[in-house]
């Protein structure tokens, strides 16, 4: 059997327990995402007093976010605690699933995968969320299943078995209504019934003869039940109804539909990481369960013995084809709602999750290293990584929302990338392992190590030789040499290329101005060849490392993809109580009223501009005024009084200008958590400092530059200098950042769309530097006659640039046109000579 009955039970309750952990932990610590969760929170709340509004979605979740208001009061916690519930809900029948077909420890496996990924835990924690969703499509498939190929036992007696049947068909029809009232026909209930049809037209159930008519009877209506809903849905889909419906489950809109790749991509990025085994599963479901490991020998692992390897269950290749059957309709589903009525999610979530779960199992039971599925998934995590640091909205995208963007300003790319890899290294690590391999020679250089470094004193020198013999692989070494001549020829091209690395690391350590006099050699050479000198002997230490490492994940046996697990789980935990959190402080206006309540008095009203009043009523405790113009904002601050004023952050600018126009000082910002949202004051408060990044950007007196010049753009803009950083004082390497900071005074007002142009140039070189002021937050436009601008930008040398001294320009531009130089250094296409740039 599978694990002991106690056994399987506490590993359910515990795996239960941690992602119950991850989904209900810090639920009130973010504030409501603004517009799209306030959205989902007004129709609870309308749903909760009684109102009826129109449906243009589904009920069941709004009506489940009422109720929690209802009980415990308009909470955020409240609202997403029913959502938390049917996510956990979703975690538990992914193990009964599982566990009734495969046993409990793929069971187990299943929970956790289902339960750890973004896909999940941003759905399950917020009221915008689709774990109601997941919840009933998921018991849909399990009642399917169950009814048709139920694991009950044979020898259980007829009235019982009919009896567990009729409860399962009971549960489906439940089932059918609630992922209805969820999502709709189309998304919840249709693929998980065609799943489950095309297992039971693969497994020739409703085939004559029949040697079990009673079931064969049940899978003829689960059957025809998946063949009319399909169809229904179908039929509502190419009629294209006007309003909304409960086969489609959305309202038909306009506007071009997103391309078919879509929905992968984004399942791609929100399952993460499990998603880099996720292709690789689904093609395994296809082949079959395998059949039961040979016993291994006894000395060979510390896995469980033989008799606790459970034989797998008969029908557990009917899961398989009805997990892929699920993934795929799903995916079809999902890109026919999204092109037609709108945001959709991937509702199949326990169904990727059992395929996953399943394939581990697999790896368990096969007791061999799969080193070709370590590689692929190893690629695909790094894939994970390389776009969640180019596109940060990755992790997000299995939300059912639109229009909704991760600011620039917060991209935790390092963050991702170390979870991320840590389960990518562990994940290969226990897929490449092998618990039955020989391991001779790390075996036995790991035990004459132990006994050398028992022994002390010059015996760990030898201890050291040993790790050096396991580096340098020379028992492996030793077998290529002997196969022949082409490898002996490449072993020799090898050691020449390591033994050339080093003397050339050597050579730039004690002759580093010599080399760079003879050859040219700029900086970036000289720190590359630095580095060399370091590869061989950490690529010795990496060999021994990862030798050793594997044979430690190999005497783990069945137990080896454990800590891929807890990397999984503790990648989970910060996508709940870290990213979704920190993220949610530019989504939501929480903290601008926090901190509006506790530092305004009791009569300090607030005036809102351009943010929206609904959020209001969710946080605000004071006086909430609503202004309509940027004009009412200036009176409103204005005022003699302490008052305070919530507004866009892209609308800083403009609001700082127009208020030093009328009071000569900088607005002071108490809160710029958010990207999206500030708060400001027209007192200063004690204690809190200034936020407002123009009060440093914009000085009323000019200061010293370190490169004085004077240059006239048109009597508008006097360039007064800048201010050069070079890494290494003197100049700048290739490869390496460096920082220019200028100063102007403004003359006169520029109208138009002028901005900043920097051209550092040499013979085929340029270092482009094209800008919007302050980044990006004060644009020329906005300038006023007297500011002191301070404009500070950082620019990269290219890693190919040659040693030299490069020419530094600037000037304005907007389109084919440039403002004129009047006075100062220029050439003959209005750009400002302004000195070099050396590059060594």
């Amino acid at each position: 059997m599978d694990w002991s009955r106690r056994q399987g039970r506490i590993a359910a309750a515990a795996a239960l327990a941690v992602v119950a952990v991850l989904t209900l932990a810090r639920l009130a610590s973010f504030g409501i995402w603004d517009p799209w969760e306030l959205s989902a929170a007004d129709l609870g709340r309308q749903l909760a007093t009684g109102e009826a509004p129109a449906l243009e979605q589904p009920s069941l979740t709004p009506w489940l976010v009422g109720q929690g208001f209802s009980l415990f009061g308009v909470h955020e916690w409240a609202g997403r605690l029913p959502m938390a519930l049917g996510g956990l809900a979703a975690v538990l029948l992914a193990y009964l699933l599982v566990a009734r077909f495969a046993g409990r420890r793929a069971g187990v496996w299943t929970a956790l995968i289902a339960g750890t990924s973004p896909l999940f835990l941003l759905n399950a924690r917020q009221m915008l969320g689709a774990a109601p969703a997941f919840a009933a499509s998921a018991a849909v498939f399990l009642c399917a299943m169950a009814a048709v190929f139920r694991p009950a036992p044979l020898r259980a007696e007829p009235a019982r078995r009919t009896l567990r049947t009729g409860l399962w068909l009971l549960g489906l029809i439940v089932s059918v209504v609630l992922a209805t009232l969820a999502s709709g026909a189309l998304q919840g209930v249709a693929p998980p019934l065609l799943g489950v049809g095309l297992a039971i037209v693969a497994r020739g159930e409703v085939t004559p003869p029949w040697a079990d008519p009673k079931r064969s009877g049940v899978a003829a209506a689960v059957l025809a039940l998946a063949l009319l809903v399909g169809f229904g849905a179908a039929h509502a889909v190419w009629a294209d109804y006007a309003g909304f419906g409960w086969w489609t489950g959305g309202v038909p809109r306009g506007g071009d539909p997103p391309t078919w790749e879509m929905a992968i991509e984004r399942l791609f990025h929100s399952f993460a990481p499990w998603s880099a085994l996720l292709p690789l599963a689904l093609a395994r479901m296809l082949l079959g369960s395998p059949r039961p490991a040979e016993p291994p020998p006894p000395a060979a692992t510390v896995a469980p013995a033989p008799q606790q390897v459970r034989a797998r269950h008969p029908e557990e290749d009917a899961l398989r084809l009805g997990l892929v059957g699920w993934v795929a309709f799903g995916y079809l589903a999902e890109t026919l709602f999204t092109a037609r009525y709108g945001a959709a999610t991937f509702l199949p979530l326990v169904g990727a999750a059992a395929a996953v779960g399943l394939m581990l199992h697999d790896v368990e039971r096969s007791r061999r290293a799969w080193w070709a599925t370590a590689v692929v998934a190893f690629l695909f995590v790094g894939l994970i990584v390389r776009d969640f640091r180019a596109y940060p909205s990755g992790p997000i995208e299995g939300l059912p929302v639109e229009g909704i963007e991760v600011p620039e300003v917060f991209n935790p790319k390092y963050v991702w990338a170390g979870f991320l890899g840590l389960f990518g290294l562990f994940l290969g690590l226990g897929l490449a392992a092998d618990p039955d391999g020989e391991h001779a020679g790390v075996r036995g250089a790991f035990r004459r190590w132990q006994e050398d470094w028992r022994e002390g004193g010059a015996s760990r020198a030898r201890a050291w030789m040993v790790v050096f013999r396991l580096g340098v692989a020379s028992d492996l070494w030793a077998q290529q040499w002997r196969r022949g001549g082409a490898f002996r020829a490449w072993l020799a091209l090898l050691a020449t290329l390591l033994v050339t690395i080093l003397l050339f690391g050597v050579g730039v350590y004690v002759l580093p101005e010599r080399l760079a006099g003879w050859f040219g050699m700029t900086s970036l050479a000289i720190r590359i060849g630095r580095l060399l000198v370091l590869v061989p002997p950490i690529l010795v230490l990496a060999i021994a490392v990862l030798r050793l490492v594997l044979f430690g994940f190999s005497r783990l046996g069945s137990y080896r993809l454990v800590p891929a697990l807890l990397a999984a789980v503790a990648l989970g935990g910060y996508t709940s109580m870290g990213f979704q959190p920190e993220l949610s402080s530019h989504f939501s206006p929480r903290e601008i009223y926090d901190t509006y309540n506790e530092l305004a008095g009791p009569d300090e009203p607030l005036g809102e501009f351009r943010v929206g009043g609904r959020a209001a009523a969710y946080y605000a405790t004071g006086e909430i005024r609503e202004l309509q113009s940027q004009a009412q904002l200036i009176e409103f601050l204005q005022r003699d009084e302490r008052v305070w004023a919530a507004f866009r952050g892209d609308d800083l600018a403009s609001i700082d200008r127009a208020y030093r126009q009328n009071t000569g000082e900088h607005l002071f910002v108490a809160d710029a958590r958010s990207a999206r949202m500030l708060l400001a004051t027209n007192r200063p408060v004690e204690g809190v400092e200034n936020q407002n990044y123009l009060a440093d950007a914009v000085l009323d007196e000019a200061p010293t530059p370190q490169h004085r010049f004077h240059v006239n753009f048109d009597d508008r803009i006097h360039l007064l200098g800048y201010d050069l950083d070079l890494p290494h004082g003197g100049y700048v390497g290739p490869g390496e950042a460096f920082t220019i900071t200028w100063y102007f005074r403004v003359e006169a007002p520029v109208s138009g769309s002028y901005q900043p142009f920097v051209h550092i140039d040499g013979p085929g070189q340029r270092i482009n530097g094209d800008h919007v002021p302050v980044d990006g937050n004060y644009p020329v436009r906005l300038w006023q006659p007297g500011d002191i601008v301070v404009d500070r930008q950082e620019l990269r040398v290219p890693a190919n640039y040659r040693r030299g001294n490069l020419t530094i320009y600037m000037g304005f531009y907007a389109g084919d046109q440039r403002l004129e130089i009047l006075e100062g250094p220029e050439d003959d296409v209005n750009r400002a000579r302004l000195g070099s740039l050396p590059i060594r």
